[in-house]
């Protein structure tokens, strides 16, 4: 080997060298850099922090971990700051983001962080934004009323929220039932927590479909639960712990549908009772009478829910008292999401609306106390009688389970104190008769008409 080729052995490896070194220097310096850099970005961040500049805070960050996505320190900071504004959605999915791209070491850093959080608490920021867009799309919740011979009391809007535990599993299911203006119908959605995300468990507007497959009477089944004349009604049930909702029917024949968890996490059809005149049928297969009831009163009631009514009075859970129930577990829905949205208190609410429709329907005129009126005969009074004289002498020719006063109203040049008469029928009042009573009790009876939302009389 001449000399020129021993130089080129030693020259090329030391070549070698030294470009790995350059290589090695130049990660190094950059390597310095980009930590210092990210470091920086730490530092300016934590002082929005201490500003309470959030918005900020999140955006330097975010920066970060554009410099560095391997490290750890930003994901779990700007977790911190999620946290503190309940944005637990992005909280989560940070975290997950971090978990996917730092190193080995840190990952069991950004585990134990999500795990800290519990996961009622991840549910509710997901449920939030739920109820939000329901309230958007459909409103809050309100009471209606409209003059003709239909109902004379129906809720709109977002009608009833609650958070229940259906399968008591530790963590709420957030339940919404609204009234739909496209269809004119009362549906409701369910909606569950489980892997770092919410789904929607049932809808019933979608889920009715397939219900026909699962009855014998599907012309009974509705939606929700329905009684004689189309009133819609929420129902909750409890067996065991877990809670169900029935939906159903009450016409000529019964048809009653519990939905709840059917598995650890999947929600449907649990039971289905029917009555077809003569058989009594569950889940599609003829029982007799014992093993039907013992197996239906295995659920017992738990919650129930006018959404629509024939009269504003009939019933406790569509009056004052009703509607303070409807308005108190909104509230305490929104209370648990955390949303600021004010509705307001049961008794404003419910008194408000019924000082309105009280309002709509006095008499125009209200006679004076110490008016007299022409004389009917020679053996009466010609003095007014008051409204509890007027009761009774009501009571006297005419019985019913509940009497309504309307008060005093003119007609055919005369008054009358007039009552609306109730039976009570599958524990809501149904109107019997309308009798009125003149005001100086020579007349008593029930040939005339009265409308409530108008204050008309007609024969």
């Amino acid at each position: 080997m001449n000399k020129k080729q021993k130089s080129v052995k030693y020259i090329v490896p030391c070549i070698i060298i030294v470009v790995i070194s350059i290589i090695i220097s130049l990660v190094f310096v950059f390597n310095h850099t980009n930590t210092k850099e990210y470091d920086n970005k730490l530092e300016e961040a934590q002082k929005y922090v201490e500003e309470m500049d959030y918005e900020k805070a999140e955006a330097t960050y975010l920066e970060a971990i554009k410099i560095d996505s391997k490290q750890s320190k930003a994901y779990l900071k700007l977790a911190d700051i999620y946290v503190k504004q309940n944005k637990i959605d992005k909280f989560i999915n940070m975290l997950e983001k971090g978990i996917k791209n730092v190193d080995k070491d840190d990952r069991k850093k950004l585990e134990k962080k999500l795990s800290s959080v519990d996961n009622q608490t991840k549910a509710n920021s997901m449920y939030a934004k739920k109820f939000k867009s329901y309230l958007k799309k459909y409103g809050s919740v309100s009471e209606k009323y409209i003059n003709n011979d239909d109902y004379n009391m129906y809720l709109e809007g977002l009608c009833y929220s609650k958070m229940l535990d259906f399968n008591n599993d530790g963590v709420e299911e957030l339940l919404l039932v609204y009234y739909d203006q496209g269809d004119k119908g009362y549906h409701y959605d369910i909606y569950g927590y489980s892997d770092n995300k919410i789904k929607q468990l049932e809808s019933s507007k979608n889920g009715f479909k397939s219900i026909k497959d699962k009855v014998v009477n599907s012309e009974h089944a509705d939606e929700l639960y329905g009684y004689d004349g189309g009133t819609k009604c929420l129902e909750i049930y409890q067996k065991d712990s877990n809670y169900y909702i029935k939906t159903g029917s009450i016409d000529d024949f019964e048809t009653n549908i519990f939905h709840g968890f059917i598995s650890k996490d999947k929600f449907g059809i649990s039971s289905v009772f029917e009555y077809d005149g003569s058989n009594y049928i569950k889940d599609k297969e003829v029982t007799n009478t014992a093993v039907y009831e013992s197996e239906k009163n295995s659920y017992k009631e738990y919650y129930k829910l006018y959404l629509n009514q024939y009269e504003y009075y009939s019933n406790d859970e569509l009056s004052t008292k009703g509607m303070n129930f409807v308005l108190k577990d909104i509230n305490e829905t929104m209370t648990k999401l955390n949303i600021k949205k004010e509705l307001k208190n049961s008794t404003e609410f419910s008194q408000e609306k019924l000082n309105a429709y009280l309002e709509s329907i006095k008499p125009k005129e209200t006679p004076k106390q110490n008016m007299v009126v022409q004389e009917q005969n020679s053996n009466t009074s010609n003095t007014i009688i008051d409204e509890n004289k007027a009761l009774e002498l009501a009571k006297s020719q005419y019985t019913a389970d509940g009497y309504f006063s309307q008060g005093l109203v003119n007609f055919n040049n005369k008054q009358y104190y007039v009552f609306i008469l109730k039976d009570k029928v599958d524990g809501h009042y149904s109107t019997v008769t309308h009798v009125f009573v003149s005001s100086d009790g020579l007349e008593v009876t029930d040939k005339y008409w009265y409308d409530q939302s108008t204050g008309n009389v007609t024969n």
